[in-house]
């Protein structure tokens, strides 16, 4: 029977955290994506840490980093930990498909099965995100669909919202599309300003993503199609982060 989600996962910090399932319900779970900047180093050892790949009880192990910047900072982290990492340049590929086309075969080449985008700036070809339709991840801190793109703080910020947060959801073509697979919320007060938003929803960030992708990997939030469906477990769990 073919695998849907396996036990290989890859976390991307340039490209946005990616993890790679690579046999359902079995280790290994992951790999990475990487980016350079403290922002993202910091997304990366959440990754890491949170999701407790680690844990004798985990469904899921990180099993790659990929980057296409050789000096983020987020390799060196995850060689401490001993996960084999991976770095392409992109600038060394002439157009975005030739460059994709060679991430899917380093995936393929270490039987990634669920990608996570964390931070991850570049924007995918449609080819290579129909390849791996309901099986790649991406976290964006805004509460999708509002404020998609860059500079989702400041948007927030000066549309005046109370509300804001991120978002885990599937990836499709486009900037910030795919059905919501979970979301967390925070107030926004009448003393917050861009930076003061952006730390506090980088903390969710490093709760929810985490918590999306356990759940994945134990097949407590399954999805067909554009439809996403959840256990009672998975419902219940997706709970904490409302306010």
């Amino acid at each position: 029977m073919k695998k849907i989600f396996p036990t290989a996962l890859i976390l991307i910090f340039a490209l946005t955290v990616i993890y790679l399932i690579s046999t359902m319900y079995q280790k290994p779970l992951s790999s990475w994506f990487v980016k350079e900047g403290d922002y993202w180093h910091k997304r990366f050892i959440l990754a890491g840490d949170s999701f407790s790949c680690e844990n004798n009880d985990s469904k899921a192990s990180i099993e790659l980093v990929f980057s296409n910047n050789p000096n983020a900072k987020g390799i060196e982290y995850a060689k401490s930990k001993g996960i084999r990492v991976i770095s392409i340049d992109h600038k060394n590929y002439e157009n975005r498909n030739e460059f994709d086309d060679q991430v899917n075969k380093v995936l393929l080449d270490h039987d990634i099965e669920l990608i996570c985008n964390a931070g991850f700036m570049r924007i995918h070809s449609d080819n290579f995100v129909k390849k791996w339709f309901n099986r790649h991840l991406n976290i964006h801190p805004s509460l999708l669909p509002s404020f998609k793109g860059l500079n989702t703080h400041k948007k927030a910020i000066e549309a005046g919202v109370k509300f804001s947060g991120c978002t885990v959801h599937m990836v499709r073509p486009g900037v910030d599309e795919g059905p919501i697979i979970g979301q967390a919320i925070t107030s926004v007060d009448s003393r917050d300003n861009e930076e003061l938003l952006a730390e506090k929803v980088l903390k969710l960030e490093h709760m929810l993503y985490p918590a999306c992708l356990h759940l994945i990997a134990e097949g407590q939030i399954k999805i067909n199609l554009d439809k996403v469906d959840y256990s009672d477990k998975a419902l219940k769990k997706l709970e904490d982060f409302k306010i």
